[in-house]
């Protein structure tokens, strides 16, 4: 066992969250990396053993890193945790801090703490990033749970916890293109004539229409492309943007990994199960049966991380009853607009709704 292998893991935000605070996702998730390779269970429960020490001394420890420390502090401020005294396993643990953080240095044990509870985060933290003419915004999965991303051509794609997606909030017209840190399933709308592209880290994943999986593996931060439908198309990034072939076409059940430290792709035939299933996401239902317009438009506000502006005055008694779970949300516009006699545009960031009244 490498000890950067450990200091990697206690260093990997969603490794600490999954021991201080674990949910059948992470759960699921933890296991299956750990399926893959049987070395990996010593150096997990070595690195669990540490990490719940660490979190009962009241100060970091001489010899121990200032970023493993304040992934656990911002752990804990999360929400209130309670972990019991385990004492009867101090041995291994004693050995795991000796590896980690070099002879002489030590613990504080002192017991089990609870921690003040804080207000809960929302699930999907959205922020435009500054110094670009794109209006491209940053979307990060602050939750315990896989979460959905809406985007506008229709494709939706399920972020993993601790994960973050990047694109243009409109989508370009000409390629659909967004960049993920971390793990997602994308189920892309069809559309031949513009592309969608995934960039993660040093892998383009390039598809018309078809639902797959992009992950990361925290331990060796090599990416795996799993193909559930359809077919893509993976390259090496610098080879993408040089504009050269692709490394593989994936039909259903097959994967590709790069491999960060050799620098490499490489095809697997037969992808594992886990990931080729979309993870369960409570969905959002779009069936309006006689409701209020205004409240229609701030749905799809919520789900497509845009601003709509309108007139509440002309349009607070106007109310639709429509089916919107298909349709792009150009489509929605569409027809919410018919129904109440309006137009819209794209104006910077936000959708504009002009004129508008009831029947």
């Amino acid at each position: 066992m490498e000890h950067l292998d450990c200091w990697k893991l206690l260093e990997n935000e969603a490794f600490v969250h999954w021991v201080l605070k674990p949910d059948a996702t992470s759960d699921r998730y933890w296991e299956g990396w750990m399926r893959q390779d049987p070395s990996r269970v010593t150096l997990v429960e070595q690195a669990k053993e540490a990490l719940l020490q660490l979190q009962q001394s009241p100060a970091p420890r001489e010899g121990l890193s200032q970023k493993i420390w304040e992934g656990i502090q911002r752990e804990l401020q999360a929400d209130v945790i309670h972990i019991p005294r385990r004492s009867n396993r101090w041995w291994a643990v004693a050995a795991t801090v000796v590896l980690l953080t070099g002879a002489g240095a030590a613990l504080w044990y002192s017991g089990s703490r609870p921690v003040r509870s804080q207000t809960p985060v929302a699930p999907i933290a959205v922020h435009p990033v500054q110094g670009n003419g794109n209006d491209l915004i940053e979307c990060s999965n602050q939750s315990q749970a896989p979460q959905r991303i809406y985007l506008v051509d229709g494709s939706v794609v399920t972020l993993e916890p601790h994960s973050t997606l990047s694109y243009i909030r409109f989508l370009n017209k000409d390629t659909r293109e967004v960049t993920l840190k971390g793990n997602a399933f994308f189920e892309i709308a069809p559309d031949p004539q513009h592309p969608f592209l995934v960039r993660s880290g040093d892998v383009v994943t390039r598809v018309l229409g078809t639902s797959f999986r992009v992950m990361s593996d925290p331990g060796t931060d090599d990416i795996h492309v799993a193909v559930r439908t359809g077919k893509v198309s993976v390259y090496k990034a610098a080879e993408f943007d040089k504009g050269q072939r692709a490394f593989c076409i994936l039909l259903p059940h097959q994967e590709a990994v790069f491999h960060k430290r050799e620098q490499n792709l490489a095809f697997v035939s037969n992808a594992e199960a886990q990931l080729l299933t979309p993870p369960a996401v409570e969905t959002v239902s779009l069936d309006f049966d006689d409701e209020p317009v205004v409240n229609i438009l701030s749905r799809l506000e919520n789900m497509y991380h845009i601003r709509i502006q309108y007139n509440k005055d002309s349009l607070q008694q106007c109310r639709l009853t429509t089916s919107l779970a298909e349709e792009r949300l150009a489509d929605k516009l569409d027809i919410i607009c018919r129904a109440i006699n309006a137009s819209y545009r794209t104006e910077g960031d936000a959708i504009v709704i002009q004129g508008g009244r009831c029947p």
